[in-house]
């Protein structure tokens, strides 16, 4: 639903959707406005925007990465905008969440080094409940507010971390797609693939062919 904005009384209505890893970084990052924001120079805003509009309606790679460019530049003057309104630096984390994020974290493998390093265990979820109960918090509000401080949920968190790790052994070694999915603790190398891909929009293979040619 649409309802005045004050203080203007009406307004000229843009969009695009767009989708991939890179939303999610942007919301790690504090950089995606979950709540409507209103510009500090709308003008520039909209200029922005429409310069956006004309770039994502190209089909070549470099309209692509201008589009992506010119999107983050958009983020950035909001976030920038943001930043100037609040008469107080950001909140550091809390401290349930400090140690949250320390524990899942000590979920993730380390690359292997050296390569012959054994697999790690078989994937498990962790323990949100128990999270939960030692945040203070009850399940339901600790999925929330992790959601809502960190931009994502906590099992794309851990996904997403997991996946950087999976990204740097296929940059820098050699290792087939199958230990490298062994070694991330995934019993079924085409269940990695699958989670590769939803979180670069690659397959494993072809990632590795475009950072090392």
């Amino acid at each position: 639903q649409f309802h005045p904005a004050s203080p203007a009384r009406h307004w000229n209505h843009r969009y695009l959707a767009f989708r991939g890893p890179l939303l999610d970084r942007w919301k790690a990052a504090s950089l995606f406005p979950l709540p409507p924001q209103r510009p500090r120079r709308p003008a520039r805003a909209a200029a922005l925007f429409d310069a956006l509009l004309l770039l994502a309606r190209r089909r070549d790679s470099l309209g692509r990465r201008r589009a992506i460019n010119a999107l983050e530049a958009l983020l950035l003057e909001l976030a920038e905008a943001r930043t100037l309104a609040s008469p107080l630096p950001p909140h550091p984390h809390p401290p349930w969440l400090t140690t949250t994020l320390r524990t899942l974290d000590s979920l993730l493998p380390s690359p292997p080094h050296p390569p012959s390093t054994p697999p790690s265990p078989p994937l498990h979820p962790p323990d949100y409940p128990a999270l939960a109960h030692a945040s203070s918090l009850s399940i339901t509000h600790f999925r929330r507010r992790f959601k809502q401080l960190v931009g994502i949920a906590p099992h794309r968190y851990l996904l997403q971390k997991r996946i950087e790790i999976a990204k740097k052994l296929l940059a820098e070694t050699n290792l087939p797609l199958k230990t490298i999915a062994a070694h991330l603790g995934y019993r079924d190398v085409f269940f990695f693939s699958r989670q590769f891909r939803s979180i670069t929009a690659s397959p494993p293979a072809t990632y590795r062919q475009s950072v090392q040619g």
